[in-house]
């Protein structure tokens, strides 16, 4: 069954799968990217994105939240259980300084 839909559909992989492959993805943005340890703007961007995922109809999943140390904005999600909107820090650092 879909969460967002309701409609019945054909699911190719497990919950379990998903959350499998979805941690390997996130270990590879990490180390492509690499993340930013900022102690002032992550608990801000972790209660923010909290705070979307409790709307998400995936609750099956634990939804986290990192900032890619990269110069051009972008967001995206990793699937499953490292779901990750990796925002760039020089969108943030203006706002934040």
């Amino acid at each position: 069954m879909n969460p967002v839909s309701g409609l019945p559909e054909v699911t190719l992989i497990s919950v379990e799968q998903e959350k499998k492959i979805g941690e390997e993805e996130a270990k590879k943005v990490e180390a492509q990217m690499g993340l930013l340890d900022d102690r002032q703007f992550l608990p801000y961007l972790d209660a923010l994105g909290q705070r979307l995922a409790k709307e998400s109809p995936r609750q099956d999943v634990t939804h986290q939240f990192h900032v890619a140390d990269m110069a051009e904005p972008n967001a995206f999600p990793v699937v499953a259980l490292c779901q990750k909107r990796e925002l760039a820090p020089s969108a943030w650092s203006k706002k934040f300084d």
